[in-house]
Protein backbone atom coordinates (compact mmCIF):
# COMPACT_ATOMS: atom_id res chain seq x y z
CA UNK A 1 0.00 0.00 0.00
CA UNK A 2 2.59 2.29 0.72
CA UNK A 3 4.49 2.04 -2.20
CA UNK A 4 1.89 2.22 -4.35
CA UNK A 5 1.29 5.84 -2.55
CA UNK A 6 4.66 6.93 -3.08
CA UNK A 7 4.41 5.58 -7.12
CA UNK A 8 1.39 7.60 -7.41
CA UNK A 9 2.84 10.63 -5.29
CA UNK A 10 6.21 10.72 -7.38
CA UNK A 11 3.94 10.34 -10.83
CA UNK A 12 2.28 13.40 -9.24
CA UNK A 13 5.49 15.20 -8.89
CA UNK A 14 6.66 14.61 -12.27
CA UNK A 15 3.78 15.95 -13.98
CA UNK A 16 3.60 19.02 -12.18
CA UNK A 17 7.25 19.41 -13.08
CA UNK A 18 7.14 18.82 -16.53
CA UNK A 19 3.78 20.66 -16.98
CA UNK A 20 3.78 23.84 -18.55
CA UNK A 21 2.03 26.89 -17.61
CA UNK A 22 0.74 29.01 -20.90
CA UNK A 23 -0.78 32.16 -20.70
CA UNK A 24 -1.42 34.86 -23.08
CA UNK A 25 -0.79 38.89 -22.09
CA UNK A 26 -0.55 41.66 -25.00
CA UNK A 27 -0.32 39.48 -27.91
CA UNK A 28 2.69 37.92 -26.26
CA UNK A 29 2.03 33.87 -24.95
CA UNK A 30 4.03 33.19 -22.20
CA UNK A 31 5.18 29.83 -21.61
CA UNK A 32 6.47 29.17 -17.31
CA UNK A 33 6.32 32.82 -17.48
CA UNK A 34 8.22 33.61 -20.12
CA UNK A 35 7.94 34.43 -23.55
CA UNK A 36 7.52 32.00 -26.01
CA UNK A 37 5.58 33.47 -29.16
CA UNK A 38 3.60 35.98 -30.72
CA UNK A 39 0.02 35.76 -31.34
CA UNK A 40 -2.28 37.25 -33.94
CA UNK A 41 -6.11 36.45 -33.40
CA UNK A 42 -8.86 37.77 -35.08
CA UNK A 43 -12.73 36.85 -35.69
CA UNK A 44 -15.42 37.67 -33.00
CA UNK A 45 -16.45 34.61 -30.72
CA UNK A 46 -14.23 31.73 -32.45
CA UNK A 47 -11.07 33.38 -33.47
CA UNK A 48 -8.61 32.47 -36.26
CA UNK A 49 -4.93 32.92 -34.69
CA UNK A 50 -1.49 33.48 -36.67
CA UNK A 51 1.89 32.45 -34.30
CA UNK A 52 5.14 34.28 -35.27
CA UNK A 53 8.75 33.97 -33.35
CA UNK A 54 9.59 36.84 -31.13
CA UNK A 55 11.56 38.36 -33.67
CA UNK A 56 8.04 38.42 -35.88
CA UNK A 57 8.67 35.44 -38.26
CA UNK A 58 5.26 34.03 -39.35
CA UNK A 59 5.41 30.04 -38.45
CA UNK A 60 1.39 28.84 -38.31
CA UNK A 61 -1.81 30.00 -39.43
CA UNK A 62 -5.20 28.14 -37.57
CA UNK A 63 -8.03 29.22 -39.68
CA UNK A 64 -11.68 28.48 -37.60
CA UNK A 65 -14.32 26.92 -40.19
CA UNK A 66 -17.85 25.90 -38.93
CA UNK A 67 -19.90 22.87 -39.33
CA UNK A 68 -22.61 22.32 -41.07
CA UNK A 69 -25.70 22.87 -38.97
CA UNK A 70 -27.10 19.86 -39.68
CA UNK A 71 -23.68 18.33 -38.62
CA UNK A 72 -23.37 17.15 -34.82
CA UNK A 73 -19.67 17.02 -33.16
CA UNK A 74 -18.59 17.87 -30.12
CA UNK A 75 -17.49 21.41 -31.22
CA UNK A 76 -18.99 23.90 -33.17
CA UNK A 77 -16.49 24.05 -36.10
CA UNK A 78 -12.75 22.71 -36.55
CA UNK A 79 -9.46 24.15 -37.14
CA UNK A 80 -7.10 24.13 -40.19
CA UNK A 81 -3.78 24.23 -38.74
CA UNK A 82 -1.28 25.50 -41.79
CA UNK A 83 2.35 25.75 -41.55
CA UNK A 84 4.43 28.48 -43.72
CA UNK A 85 6.84 26.14 -44.99
CA UNK A 86 4.80 23.58 -45.39
CA UNK A 87 1.56 22.04 -47.91
CA UNK A 88 0.04 19.65 -44.97
CA UNK A 89 -2.58 21.02 -43.44
CA UNK A 90 -3.55 19.69 -39.88
CA UNK A 91 -7.56 19.45 -39.31
CA UNK A 92 -8.18 19.93 -36.12
CA UNK A 93 -11.62 20.01 -33.34
CA UNK A 94 -10.87 22.17 -29.95
CA UNK A 95 -13.36 19.98 -27.84
CA UNK A 96 -11.76 21.44 -24.55
CA UNK A 97 -12.23 24.92 -22.65
CA UNK A 98 -9.59 26.36 -23.13
CA UNK A 99 -8.20 29.16 -26.08
CA UNK A 100 -7.32 26.87 -29.11
CA UNK A 101 -4.27 29.30 -28.83
CA UNK A 102 -3.50 27.39 -25.54
CA UNK A 103 -4.12 23.78 -26.95
CA UNK A 104 -2.05 24.57 -30.46
CA UNK A 105 1.12 25.95 -28.18
CA UNK A 106 1.24 22.97 -26.25
CA UNK A 107 1.05 20.78 -29.36
CA UNK A 108 3.81 22.65 -30.83
CA UNK A 109 5.71 22.09 -27.99
CA UNK A 110 5.05 18.61 -27.72
CA UNK A 111 6.38 17.94 -30.89
CA UNK A 112 9.34 20.55 -30.56
CA UNK A 113 8.21 22.31 -33.45
CA UNK A 114 8.61 25.42 -31.50
CA UNK A 115 10.80 26.36 -28.63
CA UNK A 116 11.31 29.52 -27.94
CA UNK A 117 13.15 31.73 -30.72
CA UNK A 118 13.58 28.04 -32.54
CA UNK A 119 11.62 26.79 -35.35
CA UNK A 120 11.73 22.94 -36.20
CA UNK A 121 9.87 23.14 -39.46
CA UNK A 122 11.11 19.14 -39.78
CA UNK A 123 8.69 18.34 -37.13
CA UNK A 124 5.72 19.52 -39.04
CA UNK A 125 4.90 16.13 -40.22
CA UNK A 126 4.75 14.36 -36.96
CA UNK A 127 2.55 17.10 -35.89
CA UNK A 128 0.45 15.95 -38.91
CA UNK A 129 0.38 12.68 -38.10
CA UNK A 130 -0.24 12.79 -34.61
CA UNK A 131 -3.01 15.01 -34.55
CA UNK A 132 -5.24 15.14 -38.25
CA UNK A 133 -8.95 14.17 -37.87
CA UNK A 134 -9.51 14.01 -41.33
CA UNK A 135 -12.21 16.02 -41.06
CA UNK A 136 -12.86 17.03 -44.55
CA UNK A 137 -13.16 13.49 -45.58
CA UNK A 138 -15.80 13.33 -43.26
CA UNK A 139 -17.68 16.17 -43.96
CA UNK A 140 -17.74 14.66 -47.36
CA UNK A 141 -18.67 11.36 -46.12
CA UNK A 142 -22.12 12.67 -44.37
CA UNK A 143 -22.88 14.77 -47.29
CA UNK A 144 -23.15 11.80 -49.43
CA UNK A 145 -24.92 9.80 -46.94
CA UNK A 146 -27.59 12.59 -47.10
CA UNK A 147 -27.41 13.02 -50.76
CA UNK A 148 -28.26 9.34 -50.81
CA UNK A 149 -31.28 9.10 -47.95
CA UNK A 150 -32.67 12.33 -49.97
CA UNK A 151 -32.45 10.50 -53.31
CA UNK A 152 -34.09 6.99 -51.74
CA UNK A 153 -37.15 8.85 -50.68
CA UNK A 154 -40.43 10.58 -52.28
CA UNK A 155 -41.86 13.60 -51.13
CA UNK A 156 -45.09 15.04 -51.61
CA UNK A 157 -46.15 18.61 -50.26
CA UNK A 158 -42.67 19.11 -48.97
CA UNK A 159 -43.23 15.60 -46.30
CA UNK A 160 -41.41 11.98 -47.12
CA UNK A 161 -43.45 9.32 -48.25
CA UNK A 162 -42.95 7.08 -44.94
CA UNK A 163 -44.71 4.46 -42.72
CA UNK A 164 -45.86 7.47 -40.50
CA UNK A 165 -46.37 5.01 -37.64
CA UNK A 166 -42.46 3.96 -37.55
CA UNK A 167 -40.15 4.66 -34.92
CA UNK A 168 -38.27 7.59 -34.80
CA UNK A 169 -35.05 8.37 -34.74
CA UNK A 170 -32.85 11.28 -33.71
CA UNK A 171 -28.84 11.33 -35.32
CA UNK A 172 -26.30 14.27 -35.55
CA UNK A 173 -29.98 16.77 -35.91
CA UNK A 174 -31.05 14.67 -38.70
CA UNK A 175 -34.76 13.51 -37.94
CA UNK A 176 -35.64 9.67 -39.70
CA UNK A 177 -38.56 7.15 -39.53
CA UNK A 178 -39.08 4.30 -41.16
CA UNK A 179 -35.41 4.62 -42.46
CA UNK A 180 -36.15 7.79 -43.92
CA UNK A 181 -34.86 10.97 -43.65
CA UNK A 182 -37.54 12.98 -43.15
CA UNK A 183 -36.05 16.62 -41.70
CA UNK A 184 -33.54 17.85 -39.82
CA UNK A 185 -33.15 20.68 -36.88
CA UNK A 186 -31.07 23.42 -35.57
CA UNK A 187 -30.03 24.56 -32.02
CA UNK A 188 -29.71 28.48 -31.77
CA UNK A 189 -29.33 27.95 -28.13
CA UNK A 190 -28.97 25.19 -25.17
CA UNK A 191 -33.18 25.18 -24.91
CA UNK A 192 -34.06 27.01 -28.65
CA UNK A 193 -34.20 24.77 -32.20
CA UNK A 194 -35.87 25.09 -35.35
CA UNK A 195 -37.80 22.49 -37.55
CA UNK A 196 -37.18 21.71 -40.90
CA UNK A 197 -38.21 19.44 -43.63
CA UNK A 198 -36.20 17.85 -46.03
CA UNK A 199 -36.25 20.24 -48.54
CA UNK A 200 -35.24 22.92 -46.48
CA UNK A 201 -38.90 24.45 -45.41
CA UNK A 202 -38.87 25.72 -41.39
CA UNK A 203 -41.91 24.54 -39.79
CA UNK A 204 -41.41 25.13 -36.75
CA UNK A 205 -39.96 26.82 -33.41
CA UNK A 206 -39.14 25.55 -30.49
CA UNK A 207 -38.95 27.15 -26.76
CA UNK A 208 -37.61 24.85 -23.89
CA UNK A 209 -38.27 26.45 -20.36
CA UNK A 210 -36.01 24.96 -17.62
CA UNK A 211 -38.52 23.82 -15.53
CA UNK A 212 -39.37 20.30 -13.54
CA UNK A 213 -41.48 19.51 -16.65
CA UNK A 214 -39.99 21.01 -19.45
CA UNK A 215 -42.67 23.09 -20.93
CA UNK A 216 -42.46 23.53 -24.45
CA UNK A 217 -43.58 26.60 -26.64
CA UNK A 218 -43.93 25.07 -30.20
CA UNK A 219 -44.75 27.58 -32.49
CA UNK A 220 -45.64 26.07 -35.99
CA UNK A 221 -45.37 28.54 -39.15
CA UNK A 222 -47.77 26.15 -41.48
CA UNK A 223 -50.65 27.88 -39.67
CA UNK A 224 -49.26 30.08 -36.88
CA UNK A 225 -50.04 28.05 -34.13
CA UNK A 226 -48.32 28.17 -30.56
CA UNK A 227 -48.28 24.59 -29.23
CA UNK A 228 -47.76 24.04 -25.23
CA UNK A 229 -46.78 20.30 -24.16
CA UNK A 230 -44.66 19.14 -21.45
CA UNK A 231 -41.60 17.07 -22.29
CA UNK A 232 -40.85 15.67 -18.80
CA UNK A 233 -37.96 14.93 -17.29
CA UNK A 234 -34.88 13.48 -20.26
CA UNK A 235 -31.88 13.99 -22.01
CA UNK A 236 -31.64 16.61 -24.82
CA UNK A 237 -32.31 13.80 -27.18
CA UNK A 238 -35.02 12.21 -26.07
CA UNK A 239 -36.60 16.06 -25.73
CA UNK A 240 -35.75 16.19 -29.44
CA UNK A 241 -37.67 12.83 -29.96
CA UNK A 242 -40.92 13.59 -28.36
CA UNK A 243 -40.89 17.29 -30.65
CA UNK A 244 -40.00 15.40 -33.44
CA UNK A 245 -43.01 12.97 -32.84
CA UNK A 246 -45.50 15.47 -31.79
CA UNK A 247 -45.23 17.40 -35.10
CA UNK A 248 -44.92 13.95 -37.55
CA UNK A 249 -48.62 13.38 -35.61
CA UNK A 250 -49.85 16.81 -36.06
CA UNK A 251 -48.90 16.90 -39.84
CA UNK A 252 -46.38 19.43 -39.73
CA UNK A 253 -43.32 16.67 -40.67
Amino acid sequence: MKKNFFLLALCMCMSSIHAQKIKIKNNTIMVDKKPFALLESDGFVVKNHTLSTLEGEEVVFAKFNTYPEDYTANASGYYEVKFMDSELVTEMENSSLKSFAKVLTKKLIDTKIMNGTTVNTENVAVFYKKYHENIAEKLDRHKEILANADAQVGIEKGRVLRDVEAEVEVMNRELFQDKKRIGYFRQSSLNDYQFFTVSGKQVAKVTIKSDLKSTTNINTFLDGKIHTIELGYGRSKDHQKKITEFLIVNDYL
